[in-house]
């Protein structure tokens, strides 16, 4: 009975703490850091030291998702013009999945975003997501 008593105390906590793993920023403050907490789709790219990525590996006229100082960043590639993001969905802070035909959605509640930049083109969110500073010297790709 005991054993019983403690899984229904410490259930309703677990459940908080997963509820609360998509809260991210709080809001639709555009550029909030977001949850890492793995609920968004597969990045389906390089991932690994934040910072340098080859430009190779972000597919022209596409995008891709990669780990960042500051979290997860979308990078979207045109020529050798890249430009990043904050990939934390604005409406509740889960990372959106790796983009297809020009928009990037978020797995949790069908938000979608313009690759161009960043804007919301499809609800619940309404901010567009934030733009992060990216340099790119040859063939490297820095997300600062």
């Amino acid at each position: 009975m005991l054993c019983g008593l403690a899984v229904a105390v410490v259930a309703p906590g677990a459940l908080v703490v997963a509820c609360g793993s998509d809260s991210g920023s709080g809001g639709d403050s555009g550029g909030g850091s977001g949850s890492d907490s793995g609920s968004g789709g597969g990045s389906g790219g390089a991932s690994g030291s934040p910072g340098a990525i080859s430009l190779a590996d972000i597919p022209d006229g596409r995008g891709l998702i990669v780990d960042a100082p500051q979290g997860k960043a979308l990078l979207v590639r045109t020529g050798d013009e890249v430009k990043a993001f904050n990939a934390s969905c604005t409406h509740k802070g889960t990372i959106v999945s790796a983009p297809k035909d020009g928009v990037a959605e978020c797995p949790s509640h069908g938000s979608q975003f313009q690759l161009s930049d960043g804007a919301a083109v499809k609800g619940p969110a309404t901010s567009p997501l934030a733009e992060l500073t990216v340099t790119v010297e040859g063939d490297k790709v820095t997300v600062a």
